[in-house]
């Protein structure tokens, strides 16, 4: 699979519609504009521009995403197959067991290295990821979240204007776990094997995949047949994980604010940037 991922030319992915060879052109192309910087300039206003063109297309295509739900689901009720969805409450229940020991691991590190009060910090956290929680929208809590990590947390300004903005889109560490229990749970109800090298792969494509969703709501569809394709799942689970990612997306969004704002108070104090005596203060306490 690593070896496929490197191409023999910069045209045949975009020809043979090769997702992971697509991503892999897109990174060495991306390093070396940024290593032109200036000499680039053209180019990369074309790729900024043709960015905007193809997010609104994303868009417009999502917004039929239900009608597509909701005929895929009457097509099953109609052959009689619903009884695929009955297996496919595990999906949710690994991907709530994941997201539960990822967040107990960064606020166990948060915690531990800058002695910090457990319910004193989930109080801090707690409204950007209830917000996130209700809307699955992270720019419905941008402006909570800023506000939490500059003044509860303690985290410098300018770390926070560029972490934020930048962490919204790349930093999705809810979405890898969502990508890994989906795959996971498909190749369970579908009957594909599950190996060592199966695990291997799923975990470099969940990450892969998590950074290369577009950050717009339904994002994360355009990529499970990515996923499926190369896990060898049957294309008729994404029917059944687009149904379920109406779900997922609630959780998923309030997992990467949290484990945002949980990295950013980490790099902060890193780079000796952290206000620690308003981070360990109880909320309540500041005027």
């Amino acid at each position: 699979m690593v070896l496929d991922i490197v191409p023999g030319n910069f045209f045949t992915p975009f020809t043979e519609g090769n997702p992971m060879q697509i991503i892999f052109v897109a990174v060495l192309i991306g390093i070396a504009m940024l290593i032109l910087g200036n000499k680039a300039t053209i180019a990369a206003a074309f790729v900024e521009q043709s960015n905007y063109i193809i997010q609104l297309i994303m868009e417009a295509v999502s917004s039929f995403v239900p009608v597509f739900v909701f005929g895929s689901i009457l097509n099953m009720i109609l052959g009689n197959n619903f009884s695929v969805f009955l297996p496919a409450y595990k999906v949710v229940l690994v991907m709530l067991m994941g997201d539960a020991v990822l967040l107990a691991v960064y606020l166990a590190l948060v915690c531990t290295r800058r002695k910090v009060n457990l319910l004193g910090l989930l109080k801090k956290m707690t409204p950007t990821f209830l917000i996130a929680l209700t809307t699955a929208s992270s720019s419905a809590a941008f402006g909570v979240n800023m506000e939490c990590c500059e003044k509860d947390l303690g985290i410098d300004r300018r770390i926070v204007n560029f972490g934020i903005p930048l962490g919204q889109v790349i930093f999705m560490p809810g979405v890898s776990v969502m990508f890994l229990a989906v795959g996971f749970c498909m190749a369970e109800i579908y009957g594909v094997t599950v190996s060592p090298a199966w695990l291997a792969t799923a975990v470099l494509i969940a990450i892969v995949l998590a950074v290369a969703a577009p950050p717009i709501p339904g994002g994360a569809l355009t990529c499970y047949t990515i996923l499926f394709v190369q896990l060898k799942i049957p294309m008729e689970a994404v029917a059944v994980t687009i149904a379920l990612n109406v779900i997922l997306e609630f959780i998923t969004t309030a997992v990467n604010l949290f484990c945002l704002q949980a990295e950013l108070v980490e790099l902060a104090a890193g780079l000796d940037m952290l206000d620690v005596g308003k981070l360990r203060e109880k909320k309540h306490e500041r005027i």
